[in-house]
């Protein structure tokens, strides 16, 4: 919340940053990369981001999990003013995305 409304941009960035070691510690869940993708979005590194998402992606989801990480993923883009990573990710989660998998 504090990133959309642009008041406290650095202090999500230094959180963002905590986010990605804590979730490299708890590597053996699967929700990890997806928390890594969405920290990468805010600290600035949507090359990070896209590949998180893209390990992620290697474990099983139900719909439903699919359907709010996607939503969480490009909310994050658009807070974070990124069209390209926006573009990016739907074309990833709806299939037409590149991952080497």
């Amino acid at each position: 919340m504090s990133l959309a409304l642009r008041e406290h941009a650095e202090e999500v960035k230094a959180i963002a940053a905590d986010v990605v070691k804590h979730t490299f510690i708890a590597n053996t869940d699967r929700w990890a990369r997806v928390t890594q993708g969405e920290a990468y979005l805010y600290l600035g590194q949507p090359a990070a981001a896209i590949l998180a998402y893209c390990e992620a992606l290697k474990s099983d989801w139900k719909p439903r999990e699919l359907d709010s990480i996607k939503r969480q993923a490009v909310w994050a883009a658009r807070l974070m003013n990124d069209p390209g990573s926006e573009k990016e990710l739907e074309a990833l989660f709806d299939g037409g995305g590149l991952c080497l998998r």
